[in-house]
């Protein structure tokens, strides 16, 4: 038996842009809010683009990890016994990458102090959203380790 090609019409399931199991990701359903995962995941039973619920989520965590850039909520920050004011997020770095980083509390109306770890090293510097994405921009001193190739 040949195997099956994608559908070329999209799925009226999976791939609803009004669904709130809509994931990005055609052949997968999961409740996602702002790119996290909140619900189960399982494959789309109309277009049956996966074999099974695990390749199912194994694409769906891969498309998370490399593709969606997220900050988490300033209330996180102050939620902490420590005195670390941080929180935890994904932002895009000069070098096209997307990275983890660590977000303080806003100190402008434009940009909010971070730290990410590239080659080894802290690199200080601030991020900022433009569009829907967030972007990080290391301070001078660090800015020779993430330049784009």
């Amino acid at each position: 038996m040949p195997p099956k090609t994608p559908p070329t019409i999209p799925c009226p399931t999976c791939e609803d842009l009004k669904s709130e199991y809509y994931t990005a990701v055609p052949g997968v359903l999961a409740l996602m809010e702002r790119g996290r995962i909140v619900g189960k995941i399982r494959r789309c039973s109309t277009c049956k683009r996966f074999k099974d619920n695990i390749a199912a989520f194994t694409s769906l965590v891969k498309y998370v990890t490399t593709t969606i850039t997220w900050i988490e909520p300033e209330e996180k920050a102050y939620a902490t016994l420590k005195a670390k004011e941080t929180r935890k997020g994904r932002a895009f770095w000069p070098d096209g990458m997307i990275r983890a980083v660590n977000v303080g509390v806003p100190d402008s109306y434009l940009s909010i102090p971070a730290h990410g770890k590239i080659h080894g090293i802290n690199a200080h510097g601030f991020v900022f959203m433009k569009g829907d994405e967030w972007y990080f921009t290391p301070d001078e001193k660090y800015a020779h380790l993430c330049q784009p190739k």
